[in-house]
């Protein structure tokens, strides 16, 4: 299965996002058992950190501080690449009821395949 995480969009909504994928990670039965890699992709406190580190550094940047800005395209950058590496893990090791959780919270949704229109005889 190919999954998605929608990364486009000012920062509350990814902000939002990035909340929503993480409380839904938490539930799935991958991350609840033994198996999930937490030396490669984070235990559940190192990924609230890193979501609560952007939440701060956005919070922090409505200044306009020019340092807290750079702060928060950090963090920003920083949460979204370990998701991405997590949407590329659960891709391969999620079982379906892992992805229909997933899926069912928008957090990411299922890249499908385009269906090719056969082109039209032209007589």
């Amino acid at each position: 299965m190919d999954l998605k995480f929608e990364v486009t969009g000012a920062d509350p909504v990814v902000l939002t996002r990035s909340g929503i994928f993480l409380t839904s990670l938490f539930a799935t039965n991958i991350f609840k058992s033994g198996a999930w890699p937490v030396e490669k992709l984070g235990s559940q406190s190192v990924l609230q950190q890193c979501q609560d580190w952007f939440k701060q550094t956005y919070e922090g940047a409505l200044t306009g501080h020019k340092g807290q800005i750079a702060l928060r395209k950090k963090a920003r950058q920083d949460i979204v690449e370990r998701i991405q590496r997590i949407v590329r893990y659960l891709s391969v090791m999620a079982d379906d009821s892992d992805v229909a959780i997933m899926v069912d919270s928008k957090a990411v949704i299922l890249k499908g395949k385009r269906a090719r229109k056969a082109a039209k005889a032209t007589a």
